[in-house]
């Protein structure tokens, strides 16, 4: 019998245990081999049970490619993606970490998706290390076009972005039931139109302030039914309105941060007028 052994470079001379793992791998189904896929994908390196499992290489049928590590058929741990690119332009290249077939960031984030220029860039998703996870168009690493993000807290949007911001037309929807499309509506039955942005209400606006289960009554002078005026970050803020149930007083001024102080107008219609003297 040949009792030789072969030396592999940098590891030392195979032993006995070794055979005897690499027979533990054989009988798990572990093999190298080559793959080639119905859409022209190419697939060489290691596989267990015909899914790529440890280090190979993946050739995709559009002229992208991926050297690394893979786990159960999916990109895991350390890898290289490059991205072809027309033969006047320079190929795109991300160096990194992958998990369960994302890009992995040093925040913990991770993203499938589109890059350009090394960049975030079309088509994704991108899933934050808070838990926050957004799907649809990227631009230069920021969320741009149409998307919906969804929060860990359970809060979602659906819409425009605009770098990174909510703009135009979309759609809120709070944990607790509330939503904004056009018409903001809490859950308690207040609602507010206007503008809106980054998930607040910001700039011009209408807001209701009495819950939909409390009793109205008319000419209550001390009661604000209404606000209509400038808002900042959800709060009113700038020139603004209240209007008081029954609509029998106004009164018009300057806010700051939620507070009236300044008041420009106080206007009371049908109250009692005062006596001459």
């Amino acid at each position: 019998m040949d009792t030789r052994v072969e030396r592999q470079e940098g590891k030392g001379p195979q032993s006995a245990s070794d055979e005897s793992a690499l027979s533990a791998k054989e009988k798990a189904g572990f093999r190298r081999g080559q793959i080639k896929y119905p859409n022209g994908d190419i697939y060489e390196g290691e596989l267990v049970r015909n899914k790529r499992h440890g280090k190979g290489a993946y050739q995709l049928a559009n002229g992208d490619k991926y050297v690394g590590s893979f786990k159960l058929g999916l990109r895991h741990g350390f890898g290289i993606f490059m991205h072809k690119k027309p033969e006047d332009k320079k190929s795109e290249r991300y160096e990194g970490m992958w998990k369960d077939g994302l890009r992995v960031y040093s925040s913990g984030s991770r993203y499938d998706g589109n890059f350009r220029h090394g960049k975030m860039h079309g088509e994704g998703v991108y899933s934050t290390f808070n838990g926050d996870v957004y799907v649809g168009n990227m631009e230069d690493n920021r969320y741009h076009g149409q998307g919906v993000m969804m929060y860990a807290h359970g809060d979602k949007y659906e819409g425009q972005f605009n770098y990174g911001v909510f703009y135009g037309r979309g759609k809120y929807t709070f944990a607790d039931g509330g939503y904004y499309e056009g018409t903001y509506t809490c859950a308690d039955g207040t609602y507010y139109e206007g503008e809106f942005y980054n998930g607040k209400r910001h700039g011009m606006g209408r807001q209701s302030l009495i819950p939909a289960a409390q009793d109205k009554g008319a000419g209550n002078l001390y009661r604000a039914e209404h606000y209509h005026g400038a808002f900042h970050e959800g709060l009113f803020h700038g020139q603004g309105t209240l209007t008081y149930e029954g609509g029998d007083r106004k009164v018009t001024g300057t806010f700051r941060h939620g507070h009236l102080v300044k008041v420009s107008h106080n206007v009371t219609r049908n109250a009692s007028p005062k006596r001459k003297r």
